[in-house]
């Protein structure tokens, strides 16, 4: 866990925001990579018009997982279905 952890550090001075989201679900800091979801990925994928990037993102969390899934993936469940429209 400590070895993803600075491996994700190592990513986010890399400006590799994937990785870095990767790394911190390895490492099961929920919330950080969350935060990288709600933040960089998110976005990324709404600009690409795609839903399934958008829900593969988010597919590692549950509610119960994350501090602010209200404000986070639980929106980003919304902005799929309105992809999907």
């Amino acid at each position: 866990m400590l070895t993803a952890r600075a491996q994700a550090n190592a990513a986010k001075c890399a400006q590799d925001p994937y990785r870095e989201y990767q790394l911190l679900v390895k490492a099961e800091l929920w919330n950080e990579a969350h935060k990288i979801a709600v933040t960089e990925l998110a976005p990324e994928a709404i600009m690409r018009h795609s839903p399934a990037l958008l829900r593969d993102v988010f597919r590692p969390f549950t509610p119960r997982l994350v501090a602010d899934w209200e404000s986070g993936g639980k929106r980003s469940e919304e902005h799929t279905s309105e992809l999907q429209s």
